[in-house]
């Protein structure tokens, strides 16, 4: 399950921390194999999960607001014990935990 952190800043973000398990899930999401070692590597992979993302009128109703794609989706990854803390754009948390829910 995604833990959601609460978290303020100028630019509305939502902090999330994703355990090893859920990003390689996630990785599985990529025609590429993925090394998830530091912070700059989630950060790039959670990047390239999020051009994928549906941000057209009709997939965004499912993720929220804005009308348009925002320039930036993943905006700081620190590591922590067991995964790495994640601020993202609060509707990719909506499509991650979409994309951590979906049967197989």
């Amino acid at each position: 399950m995604l833990t959601p952190y609460t978290y303020q800043s100028i630019i509305s973000t939502m902090r999330v921390k994703l355990n090893n398990s859920q990003l390689s899930g996630l990785s599985q999401h990529l025609p590429f194999e993925v090394v998830l070692e530091e912070p700059r590597d989630v950060k790039g992979l959670l990047e390239i999960l999020g051009h994928n993302m549906p941000w057209d009128e009709m997939g965004l109703n499912k993720f929220g607001d804005p009308l348009k794609k925002p320039n930036r989706v993943t905006f700081s990854v620190e590591a922590v014990n067991g995964g790495f803390v994640c601020d993202i754009h609060p509707a990719f948390a909506c499509y991650i935990s979409n994309l951590l829910t979906e049967k197989k």
